[in-house]
This record gives C-alpha cells, sequence and structure tokens, in this order.
C-alpha cells in the first residue's frame, strides 16, 4: 500500500468537505508515527515527504485543478 498515494486522497476528500480539524489529526498522526521511531508503518515515507504531499494537495485544490498522475 502506498501510504503518499492514501494520505494525498484522504487530504483531498477533507479539503473539499473543509474538515480541517481530520486533515490536521491526520498529519498529527502520522508525525507521532514519526516521532515514535515506527517509519517502518510509513512505508519508507519520511516527514519531510508527507509534509511536501500535504502542501501539494493543499495549493493544486485551492488553485482548483487536479494534478497530472
Amino acid at each position: 500500500m502506498d501510504l503518499l498515494r492514501v494520505l494525498r486522497e484522504r487530504l483531498r476528500c477533507y479539503v473539499r468537505c473543509r474538515c480541517v480539524h481530520a486533515m490536521y489529526c491526520e498529519v498529527a498522526r502520522v508525525r507521532k508515527l514519526t516521532v515514535l521511531g515506527r517509519c517502518d508503518l510509513l512505508d519508507g515515507a519520511s516527514l519531510a515527504d508527507i509534509c511536501h504531499e500535504l502542501e501539494r494537495v493543499l495549493s493544486t485544490e485551492h488553485s482548483g485543478g487536479e494534478d497530472s498522475e
């Protein structure tokens, strides 16, 4: 399972629903796993990767466009 792909879909859903609290909870959950040293649960994705993905999804959603993948 690709963690970043799952995270991207969750973040898109949260942004569409304006569910900022849930979005921050998701990021906090990932950060907690990283801080606890449980990077094995992140499938090799670093916190920097995840934060970059969060910023990318937010900028894409706010611009009204879809990313090309």
